[in-house]
């Protein structure tokens, strides 16, 4: 008999550590996943102010010069154009 409830206090004593062990690890998992989510917002915000201060710099030099940026959106455009004439040609070859 006392062997019997010396295997049953141990089997207890397990059962409490697994219990301990599964609940330290949910912990563990919820916590990674709402630091996860903090740093996921704070990403965004980050790069929604960098968006912001560029799109700021970007009117600020479109009104300071505005010759060259005609100029550029010119080229640009004329690049995007010459691209697509070229893959089209590439297209129709094959």
């Amino acid at each position: 008999m006392n062997m019997r409830s010396t295997l049953s206090d141990q089997a207890t004593q397990i059962g409490h550590a697994i219990a301990q062990t599964s609940g330290h690890a949910g912990h563990s998992g919820r916590n990674a996943a709402l630091d996860m989510m903090d740093h996921v917002r704070s990403s965004g915000r980050q790069m929604r102010h960098v968006l912001l201060d560029t799109r700021d710099g970007t009117l600020r030099y479109m009104r300071h010069e505005p010759v060259k940026t005609v100029i550029l959106v010119a080229a640009v455009g004329a690049l995007a154009l010459g691209l697509a004439a070229l893959a089209g040609y590439l297209r129709r070859r094959d």
